[in-house]
């Protein structure tokens, strides 16, 4: 029974299974669709039915003008899950301006597709100033590119740069000859790689940046040159007789009986001592000895007159300004000193003036005569000696007994650079201290003029830069820089003056300035008097055969200094323009004649002989060619020797150490 029951439910179990699985039949799946308008305004411009699961449509195409584009109010999306309306609207493209110089925007302007630009500034120096060096320039317009509907244009300036050219010449005075020329844009560098150069080695200048016409000495490599040697108008046969550049020589040392060699140097009125040719040095050089007389070879002997004068006597000037003058003191029983015409036997050494002032010019003796004007017959005389200390009456025996001091020229290691033999009273000429890596020369531990003993002078260096040892200055000045023996032949000279204490070429503002910076006076080109501008003369400075005395033969200076201007500034018959004119033809003058020399302008210090306002105009003359050539200015301006002069205008020691100390500050700078 039990086993019927439990078939029965099987059976019922099965059958309920099957009947179930036959009763129900297979269904698709439901699609969903969405409708998608688009719209142009009210318009309907599509309508798109979109079934789930299909691609995203796409925006209908909408015709539009040239230059207008279409937006629609959102995006399509990738999954749409209902009816969506899109609307679009047009729009005007953009076009945008770039002024570009150089790669830098100066100025952007953004206007629509169909606006004509209307900035009539925007090719003006508004946006652009053109700097230093063009010559020209112009906008040229560049499409560029079009962006998201925006058209881009560039407007790039075109610039037409000055250009200078660069001559390398060889060679000098008449033989000199141009080797090549360069035309060189405005700020680019010069070719030294140019095959015409191989052969040839050039100045120290920089040509890295051409701003400016620019003349570049050279000389070939290994050249042979000539070395002339002379004592006086005597030729000296010595050797070498010729060097080669870059490789230099040592000079000899001549012998000469009664004599002691002081050096070689290029003129007579030179202060460069030569003991060698370095392997810089180039041209033919002719060197001149200068000697130091040991013994007397043309003894004094005073002639007889009616009387001998035993003393010369010390005056204080009358002008009270702490100055004095040396006159002889008349011989009793004879007239007064205004009775007789004076003379001075050498007035390279003495002079005496028809007041019976006596000037001394410089170390030695020589004899001064008065003759009785109502009769020649009657004279009066006596030998003079003048040293650093003054002028005093000496017998024949003194006069013509030469006294002579060892000067010994030592390093810092007291290492002897040079020894000479000085006539007592006399200087000694300062050599070129030698070279001490990482130190600077600084100056003498003492002076080198009114030597009456063996001395010692000693070189003094300290840490630090200086750029004029060594180096051959030259000046160019007035009669504050004159100095007898030591300024060309013919040109008018103030010092030595009869009240001034100024006795000593040494005791200069430019001879303590050069001596401190241990270089070498090469040539003192200063004339008394003098002006810059044009108009006043051969003697101007701008004048081209003044300036030519700044070179001896092949040899030229390596700094020239400009102490000009003075005389200008006081002179009612010299205004600025006349000055500024001539100022600049003297810094042309010699930029031509020595190229490779450093310039160097002076302003003018407070003094008696101008005015302050013409002072400070005449300043800015100086400080604007300064900055126009680029040269380094020695601002003497700071500086007052109003209180230390002999007269209005010219220092005295005193105030030459105040021009030189400022010197010496302003170029070791």
């Amino acid at each position: 029974m039990m086993k019927k029951v439990i078939l029965v439910i099987i059976v019922l179990f099965l059958s309920f299974i099957f009947l179930s699985c036959g009763s129900e039949e297979e269904k698709e799946p439901v699609i969903k669709t969405y409708i998608l308008s688009f719209y142009k305004d009210s318009e309907l411009l599509k309508e798109i039915e979109y079934k789930e699961n299909d691609p995203a449509p796409t925006y209908p195409e909408v015709e539009v003008e040239d230059g207008f584009y279409v937006s629609w109010n959102k995006e399509i999306p990738s999954n749409i899950t209902e009816d969506m309306i899109f609307t679009c609207v047009i729009n005007e493209k953009q076009k945008e301006y770039s002024y570009i110089v150089d790669g830098e925007v100066m100025k952007k302007v953004t206007i629509s597709y169909h606006e004509e630009i209307n900035d009539p500034d925007y090719k003006t120096e508004s946006y652009y100033v053109p700097e230093e060096g063009i010559k020209a320039y112009s906008y040229k317009e560049e499409f560029v590119k079009e962006e998201n509907n925006v058209l881009y244009y560039n407007h790039i300036l075109e610039k037409e740069y000055q250009t200078f050219t660069v001559t390398f010449e060889y060679g000098t005075g008449a033989n000199k000859i141009t080797v090549c020329e360069q035309v060189i844009e405005y700020g680019k560098s010069a070719d030294l790689s140019d095959p015409l150069l191989e052969d040839y080695a050039w100045s120290e200048i920089d040509l890295s940046s051409i701003k400016e016409d620019t003349r570049v000495s050279c000389r070939k490599i290994h050249e042979t040159f000539t070395i002339q040697y002379f004592d006086g108008s005597n030729k000296l046969n010595l050797e070498p007789a010729t060097y080669d550049t870059g490789i230099g020589c040592v000079l000899p040392t001549p012998q000469k009986d009664g004599y002691a060699f002081v050096g070689w140097f290029v003129s007579e009125i030179s202060l460069y001592p030569f003991t060698k040719i370095s392997e810089d040095d180039y041209g033919n050089f002719i060197l001149r000895a200068r000697y130091v007389e040991t013994e007397t070879h043309n003894p004094i002997k005073l002639p007889d007159a009616t009387a001998h004068i035993t003393n010369i006597k010390k005056v204080a000037h009358s002008s009270g300004n702490g100055t004095y003058v040396y006159q002889p003191e008349i011989p009793s029983g004879q007239p007064s000193y205004s009775s007789f015409n004076w003379s001075s036997s050498d007035e390279s050494i003495a002079t005496i003036s028809k007041y019976s002032t006596i000037t001394g010019k410089k170390a030695g003796c020589c004899i001064i005569t008065g003759t009785l004007a109502s009769d020649s017959s009657v004279t009066i005389n006596c030998i003079i000696r003048v040293t650093g200390d003054g002028i005093t009456a000496v017998t024949e025996e003194e006069a013509n007994q030469i006294t002579t001091y060892t000067v010994t020229f030592v390093d810092h290691h007291d290492n002897v650079i040079n020894v000479q033999k000085v006539v007592g009273g006399s200087s000694a000429i300062c050599p070129i201290p030698p070279v001490v890596e990482g130190y600077m020369f600084y100056g003498w531990d003492r002076v080198c003029y009114n030597i009456k003993e063996d001395t010692t002078i000693k070189a003094r260096y300290r840490r630090g830069d200086n750029l004029y040892q060594g180096k051959r200055i030259s000046i160019i000045g007035d009669s504050i820089s004159t100095f007898q023996d030591y300024i060309p032949s013919g040109y008018s000279c103030f010092y030595p003056y009869p009240t001034a204490d100024v006795t000593d070429v040494n005791m200069t503002c430019w001879m303590m300035m050069v001596n401190r910076l241990g270089a070498g006076l090469f040539i003192n080109n200063s004339y008394s008097g003098s002006c810059a501008a044009s108009s006043t003369g051969t003697s101007a400075s701008s004048n081209t055969s003044r300036l030519a005395k700044l070179k001896v033969g092949d040899q030229m200076p390596d700094v020239v200094i400009i102490y000009m201007g003075s005389n200008d500034c006081a002179s009612k018959y010299v205004d600025e323009t006349q000055f500024s004119s001539g100022y600049d033809d003297t810094i042309i003058g010699v930029r031509n004649l020595c190229p490779d020399a450093e310039i160097i302008l002076c302003t003018l210090p407070v003094s008696n002989l101008y005015t302050e306002a013409n002072r400070l105009a005449y300043n800015n003359i100086i400080r604007s060619y300064g900055e126009k050539y680029n040269l380094k200015i020695c601002e003497l301006a700071e500086i007052d020797i109003s209180n230390n002069l002999v007269d209005s205008a010219h220092p005295k020691t005193s105030g030459m150490k105040i021009v030189a100390d400022k010197m010496v500050e302003e170029l070791l700078k």
